[in-house]
């Protein structure tokens, strides 16, 4: 499904090719997904490119598609809080702390 989702920040079209509509699910907007995939698919790109600091290009860095199961496997991991990553040992997992 393609979605046509304006940035509320910039006022420029967010691009939709990897994002879908989470239904039901009310934790982001979709304008909200929308900016955090094509952001975090932005940065991933300059990583790639080779134009993010010191370091390296990469050859095989995928752009990522926002995953609404993911959006509510996390939401209860956070709804639980049992201090474990039990989503990272199945899929890996970041922390901002």
């Amino acid at each position: 499904m393609k979605l046509q989702i304006q940035d509320e920040r910039t006022s420029h079209a967010v691009q939709t090719q990897h994002l879908q509509k989470c239904d039901g699910q009310a934790y982001y907007s979709n304008a909200q997904r929308g900016a955090l995939i094509e952001g975090h698919n932005n940065l991933r790109k300059a990583i790639a490119e080779g134009k993010h600091g010191k370091l390296p290009s990469a050859k095989n860095m995928y752009q990522l598609q926002y995953s609404c199961r993911m959006e509510q496997l996390v939401q209860d991991e956070i709804k639980g809080c049992s201090g474990r990553a039990s989503i990272a040992e199945k899929y890996g997992q970041n922390f901002f702390v």
